[in-house]
């Protein structure tokens, strides 16, 4: 009697240690090569016999080292279940890292695995887990989870058992990409210059002529200038640029406020890519030595390809077309330079006199275009000149109607 007591005691030890309510032992995650699952100790029936069904949150693909909060939840009507989960790349190494987002219902086993709690034995038959991608080139990753739904009879009968093994591709890198930094990005009420770096990546094989970098900026009322930045190259094949700084004057009357600045890099004026920054202006000022309008300067690298050779440059020095003009409060003035050049650009009234300075400096090679705010200016004609000694002397018209 006494040894068929003991052996019921066993029995039920036994039963009761298998069914862990509150830890699994690792690699019993339905993940190969073993596959593993539950139903190594939960063995009544078949696994996937159930009547439920056990999902993850559908990930189309994942970014390298972007992080998610994946659900991993089990459709049986049962009064306890448990889970285990992992994630492995196509030759079964473990992919990315796993972690707890809910401590109350999810904790992890030998470091590479996750699983329920005690307490997140009875959670609803769902937890959420942590899991963040692996590197770039890892490819497709194995999320494999296996769930066993428990009637709670304090042992290991009767309880059906699921495996799942979903495939999550990593999604495809970005063909090219751009990226502007702010560096100094907060001006006096006297004005100053906002500067900032470029970064610039292609992974395509060939090389594109005839590309332009250009910039505008969004006023603290939502207005967008005109052009201030154009600059027209050949991107090579497989480039890599960084431009460590770049410069955009914000006159003293410009108002105080966030602004935005806007960079495009496409076929002018179809972007392809764009990246902005914000930058504040603290007040606005007429006393001190003010800056009087905007000028935007910075150079864009001529970067030798192995098909097109160096950036193409134009071959004349030009004062372009204002446009719009006529014009309501604001225009764009482009000026053509073959070659860096010290560059005098200014607007005179019908008096002969100087209203506003748009350059008085060295200016990269390339096509670049100045603003002409005349919001405080009354209607009239005005005479925009471009002036590079030697090169260019070139006067142009400009009407402004309010």
């Amino acid at each position: 009697m006494k040894h068929a007591i003991l052996l019921s005691l066993m029995l039920l030890f036994v039963s009761s240690a298998f069914a862990y309510p509150d830890h699994v032992p690792s690699a019993y995650a339905y993940d190969p090569p073993q596959e593993r699952t539950c139903h190594n100790c939960h063995s009544s029936y078949p696994l996937n016999s159930g009547t439920g069904d056990l999902t993850i949150t559908p990930l189309a693909e994942y970014t390298p080292g972007q992080s998610y909060t994946i659900q991993v939840q089990l459709s049986d009507n049962v009064s306890r279940s448990g889970f285990q989960a992992t994630a492995k790349d196509l030759s079964n190494q473990f992919a990315g890292q796993i972690y707890v987002v809910d401590a109350a219902h999810t904790q992890m086993t030998g470091g590479t695995y996750i699983n329920h709690t005690q307490a997140g034995n009875h959670s609803g038959n769902s937890w959420d887990i942590g899991w963040t991608a692996p590197a770039a080139g890892t490819g497709d990753v194995r999320f494999c989870v296996a769930s066993a739904a428990c009637n709670g009879n304090g042992g290991t009968s009767g309880d059906y058992i699921y495996g799942i093994q979903v495939i999550i591709p990593e999604a495809a890198a970005d063909p090219c990409g751009l990226t502007t930094t702010g560096i100094n990005t907060v001006i006096p009420a006297q004005g100053g210059n906002v500067t900032y770096s470029i970064d610039f990546f292609t992974n395509l094989p060939q090389s594109f002529p005839g590309v332009t970098y250009w910039t505008t900026i969004t006023l603290p009322n939502g207005t967008e200038t005109g052009v201030q930045t154009s600059i027209t190259t050949t991107i090579p094949a497989f480039a890599n640029i960084h431009i460590p700084m770049m410069t955009q004057a914000i006159p003293s009357f410009a108002p105080a406020g966030q602004y935005v600045h806007n960079a495009k890099l496409g076929m002018f004026p179809v972007p392809v890519l764009m990246d902005s920054f914000t930058f504040t202006k603290t007040a606005v000022s007429t006393d001190g030595i003010p800056v009087y309008d905007w000028n935007a300067t910075g150079e864009w690298p001529e970067i030798a390809s192995d098909n097109e050779g160096v950036a193409e440059l134009p071959v004349e020095y030009t004062l372009n077309a204002a446009y719009p003009n006529p014009f309501n409060a604001m225009t764009t003035i482009s000026v053509t330079l073959p070659e860096t050049s010290e560059l005098s650009m200014n607007v005179f009234n019908l008096m002969g006199e100087v209203v506003s300075e748009l350059s008085n400096g060295k200016i990269s090679a390339g096509t670049h275009e100045f603003s002409f705010d005349a919001t405080n200016f009354s209607s009239g004609i005005y005479f925009v000149q471009a002036n590079v000694p030697g090169k260019l002397n070139a006067i142009q018209k400009i009407t402004l109607i309010k």
